[in-house]
């Protein structure tokens, strides 16, 4: 399929391993933000802190930054579905007994304790997703409209799970809210079991903690000496800050606007909605028109929330995060991408080590603006946070790469996107026709290259 073709999401859903992919993701994430928004509100109950609140959403986030690089390596070295089954069936375990021990008397420190564990599998079941997609979709096309549907999925997920999260946790309870969360694991399980097929591990020798830290060490050399996929990973980590404070202190920024937690939810809401909708549009974009887009959503996501500084009311303040979150849809390609731009074998480490990344700048973003809301007030965070991100994203960008992502994206497209690189000639600049490829050949000749299983060899 050529660059210029626009795909639909009709076309990557027709793939039925695909649509099991985010059906179980889908329904698992749904999970997830119920847990979370539990135990966010009893934090802001108890304490009455932004920044305990705060934390409480990023205690979600910090085994990815502990596991991610380590764990993601996993889904090279083992069955890719068999990680995601063992994933699922551990993390329906942890949670069930979370809600069985989560009483009025329970210490706060051993609510976040039982949540990082239950967390702990979560970096090994996404590397194997995201590694997965690519071999389902063996289309450069489809494949990053399918990383695009899987984002705005995730996204809809969210507000769907803030939705059912206030439902369940008001009339039900945080303990019986844990529960539906453990049972969205089983029918996540259960999904992949009958929709997903069995594919072999893409690296012989399986998998030991000699081999798993040598693969991240190796994955950390790849990026550290690609300045395409560097970049891209650079650009989502500056931007952390712009995109995490919203909804790390909506529900402390509702209450300091008097507003009910109702309109914190919903500030939530419009930063994930907006940014699922982005994502429908970004996503269904051909791919050097992506990488276009880049920069301007970047910088213009953390723009937008400088707008709130005059502190309007809050209906005001919804329209300009919903904004910001279509302006979100530049990570879009920033995942698509970077798994994209890199051989079969290695994908489930350079997921690992990106989960990583954007988990620690994601807890940090979470901890510095949950501080800074207690130190001033969350309106006055959120701004402070949007210029800091902007003057990172200007470092960031100094030497963006943009001709040379322009060229190894239509290298992916099969050269639909070579108009772009004439321009680039007939403007001046030099285009090395002879850089090296991240693979040994072309990702459009590996991806002829499927064995009858339709593993791709690398």
């Amino acid at each position: 399929m050529s660059d210029s073709s626009t795909v639909s999401y009709r076309e990557v859903l027709r793939h039925r391993e695909y649509r099991g992919i985010v059906l179980s993701q889908a329904v698992s994430e749904i999970g997830d933000q119920i847990a979370r928004l539990a135990l966010a509100l009893v934090v802001l109950d108890r304490t009455g802190s932004a920044f305990g609140a705060a934390a409480a959403f990023a205690v979600s986030f910090l085994p990815m930054f502990l596991g991610s690089a380590v764990l993601g390596p996993l889904a090279d070295r083992l069955s890719r579905r068999s990680v995601m089954l063992v994933a699922d069936a551990a993390r329906a375990a942890l949670i069930a007994f979370f809600a069985l021990v989560a009483v009025a008397t329970t210490p706060l420190w051993l609510m976040f304790l039982l949540l990082f564990f239950a967390e702990l599998f979560t970096p090994a079941f996404d590397a194997a997703r995201t590694a997965t997609i690519p071999d389902v979709l063996d289309d450069p096309a489809e494949c990053a409209a399918g990383f695009g549907l899987s984002r705005t999925v995730s996204l809809a997920s969210q507000v769907v799970g803030l939705v059912v999260g206030g439902a369940v946790i008001g009339t039900l309870g945080a303990r019986l809210g844990l529960i539906v969360d453990a049972l969205t694991f089983v029918v996540s399980f259960l999904i992949l079991v009958v929709m997903v097929r069995h594919r072999p591990a893409e690296l012989m020798g399986g998998a030991s903690l000699r081999s798993l830290v040598r693969d991240a060490s190796a994955g950390l050399g790849q990026l550290s000496t690609d300045p395409a996929r560097r970049s891209l990973l650079m650009l989502a980590l500056a931007s952390a800050l712009a995109v995490v404070a919203p909804e790390a202190l909506a529900l402390a920024y509702a209450r300091d606007m008097n507003a009910p937690d109702v309109a914190g939810a919903a500030l939530v809401a419009c930063v994930v909605g907006g940014a699922a909708v982005g994502s429908v549009l970004v996503s269904r974009r051909r791919p050097g028109r992506q990488i276009e887009l880049l920069l301007p959503l970047s910088f213009g996501c953390g723009l937008v929330l400088l707008l709130a500084a005059p502190a309007p009311p809050i209906y005001v303040v919804m329209v300009l995060w919903l904004v910001s979150g279509l302006f979100q849809a530049f990570l879009v390609p920033c995942m698509a991408f970077m798994t994209l731009l890199t051989p079969g074998e290695q994908r489930g480490r350079i997921a690992g080590l990106s989960a990583s990344a954007w988990a620690a700048a994601t807890v940090v973003a979470f901890l510095v603006s949950g501080a800074a809301a207690d130190l001033t007030s969350p309106a006055f965070s959120v701004v402070l946070c949007a210029g800091i991100s902007l003057v990172l994203l200007l470092l960031a960008t100094r030497r963006w790469p943009g001709r040379e992502l322009r060229r190894r994206v239509s290298r992916l497209s099969g050269g639909g996107d070579g108009a772009m690189i004439a321009r680039d000639r007939a403007d001046g600049h030099v285009v090395d026709d002879d850089l090296p490829e991240v693979d040994d050949r072309s990702i459009t000749e590996a991806l002829r290259d499927v064995d009858a299983s339709g593993v791709m060899k690398r």
